[in-house]
């Protein structure tokens, strides 16, 4: 289980607040926001990042590593940005992609508060990066928390694509939104927010 508390981590034994796959678990401390979130069993780790504002960990499937992956999910937090609408973040997202993909399709798929905090949900498909024949389609997940900004994706490459074509099946895009789903924010100092007590 992957936990991000107040922008500390904690990572296996170094007392960081992130519990990475293969970590042991431990009682959360109270009173901080945190995100919820648990990669597919049997995912690695393949990078982790984590500053005073910024928290961010990648995991990809087994068989798979950083430099060489088809599918990626990515937890991200960020400090002193929650007062930007997750809507706003998403649209974000997808223009800084405008300038490497051949062409860009989006459709929003949830706006709506979870767990008491407000949420936004796109599928953004990216036919070609670059000139690589390689195209992408990505799930994006945000959260506006109290104290911070999280930022979901589950990412997959796939061979380059036109307009109007369905790179995936419904099946795999089902799994996919249920797997995004699982993830939340909660805050022991708001009673209806409540964190799990593991």
């Amino acid at each position: 289980m992957l936990t991000m508390t107040s922008f500390t981590l904690r990572h296996c034994c170094l007392g960081i607040l992130l519990f990475l796959a293969g970590c042991a678990s431990q009682p959360l401390p109270p009173g901080d926001e945190q995100l919820i979130a648990q990669p597919p069993t049997n995912w690695q780790a393949v990078y982790v990042f984590n500053n005073e504002t910024t928290r961010i960990a990648e995991y990809v499937p087994p068989g798979e590593n950083n430099l060489n992956w088809q599918t990626k999910i990515s937890f991200e937090a960020y400090q002193g940005q929650s007062a930007l609408a997750p809507e706003v973040l998403l649209r974000q997202q997808i223009e800084q992609e405008q300038n490497r993909c051949s062409f860009i399709q989006h459709k929003p798929i949830i706006n709506r508060p979870e767990n008491g905090y407000p949420t936004a949900v796109h599928l953004m498909l990216c036919g070609e990066v670059g000139s690589s024949g390689f195209g992408q389609v990505r799930l994006m997940k945000a959260i506006q928390g109290q104290d911070n900004l999280y930022l979901l994706q589950l990412t997959r490459n796939l061979p380059a694509f036109e307009p109007g074509m369905a790179p995936f099946q419904r099946s795999e895009m089902a799994a996919w939104s249920r797997l995004l789903s699982q993830p939340f924010v909660c805050d022991d100092r708001i009673p209806d927010r409540a964190c799990p007590d593991t």
